[in-house]
């Protein structure tokens, strides 16, 4: 952690204006607060017009290959707007034993959540 910090972008002062994961997340991507954005967990998808300006996809169509494998956490259909590569885990239940969210496949192995989306980082070209 200390390497990162002085390697990247440390912010000494920080708030996070919702200690709700997918407002926050979508004040992380979109750079407005929440009652900007207005995105919660009982709202439906985030505006596309936010969206449109958010930094993966800002990043992307100025040439920068962008990646993410994870939980997205902010309800939006098109990654492939932000994304090269991507791969949002399933969180709709759409398996009955949870494999889609909890564990995946390396090779073979059948791996925890965890290890699969450190491989993905790795492999990410």
């Amino acid at each position: 952690m200390d390497d990162l910090a002085k390697s990247g972008t440390y912010f000494k002062y920080a708030i996070v204006t919702t200690p709700i994961c997918a407002a926050s997340r979508a004040s992380i991507l979109t750079g407005l607060h929440e009652r900007a954005h207005n995105f919660n967990f009982q709202t439906g998808n985030i505006r596309e017009e936010y969206m449109a300006n958010s930094y993966p996809t800002l990043l992307k169509e100025n040439g920068y290959h962008t990646g993410f494998y994870g939980k997205y956490g902010v309800r939006y259909n098109d990654l492939d707007k932000q994304f090269d590569q991507y791969e949002s885990y399933d969180r709709n239940n759409k398996y009955k034993d949870k494999r889609g969210y909890y564990y995946k496949t390396i090779g073979k192995d059948t791996v925890h959540l965890t290890r699969y989306t450190g491989q993905k980082a790795l492999d990410f070209s």
